[in-house]
């Protein structure tokens, strides 16, 4: 019997009848500063899914599929690992990060963050906050109104030059970090900030999938 969809990891529940992750792809096998794609799945999720990506869905970039770590960091060290085949990287090498669910990524945000990490070395796209931020006290309750006009929401993908990343990942502690770009500013490397896009959604629950699919069949990105 096949999974059903309380059963698999979000980044494979169907988004234009594919799984989100291979939504998220799409744009960097499009774009043409992008020379390979490595893509990390769950462990129990890798096995053939680099042929499959190539036959089934014609990602001819695909270098490799590999199994993720217990922690993002894990994740993405995996990743570049392969993406270098173990050989130190090249001074001018960029590297984009990229959320597997987040499968509404249009080329033009794509080309935006990497042409601010080739003039920058670090680029990450985010959005501005619109609702009222509250803060809490300690009991749960009202302690008063986040200043939101510095807040930004963070996106992916997030582009770096590989040799920042790389040493970010190596050289800092923490297990639970969630954001690359965190550890990129915390060696002291200048990060721009782009303009993201409210389309590119990042999926997290049941209602996240619903809007993800609605945005996807009202109109190309």
């Amino acid at each position: 019997m096949g999974d059903t969809e309380e059963d698999l990891p979000k980044q494979f529940l169907e988004v234009e009848g594919r799984p989100m992750f291979v939504n998220a792809v799409l744009p960097f096998e499009a774009h043409p500063m992008v020379d390979h794609i490595t893509v990390v799945l769950p462990p129990d999720h890798v096995e053939g899914w680099e042929s499959r990506l190539r036959q089934d869905f014609g990602l001819h970039k695909i270098m490799a599929v590999v199994p993720g770590g217990a922690h993002r960091r894990e994740s993405v060290l995996s990743g570049m690992e392969v993406a270098s085949a173990g050989k130190p990287w090249p001074e001018e090498a960029l590297v984009a990060v990229h959320d597997g669910v987040r499968p509404l990524l249009s080329i033009k945000l794509l080309d935006r963050v990497i042409e601010a990490a080739i003039e920058s070395g670090a680029a990450v796209p985010v959005v501005t906050v619109r609702d009222t931020v509250a803060e809490v006290d300690d009991s749960g309750g009202w302690a008063g109104v986040v200043e939101r006009s510095n807040l930004r929401m963070v996106q992916t993908p997030q582009v770096f030059r590989a040799v920042w990343l790389d040493q970010a990942h190596r050289s800092l502690p923490g297990e639970d970090v969630t954001d690359d770009a965190q550890l990129v500013r915390a060696l002291g490397h200048p990060v721009t900030l782009v303009e993201g896009d409210l389309m590119n959604v990042k999926v997290t629950d049941p209602l996240d999938l619903e809007l993800a699919r609605c945005l996807a069949a009202g109109g190309s990105r």
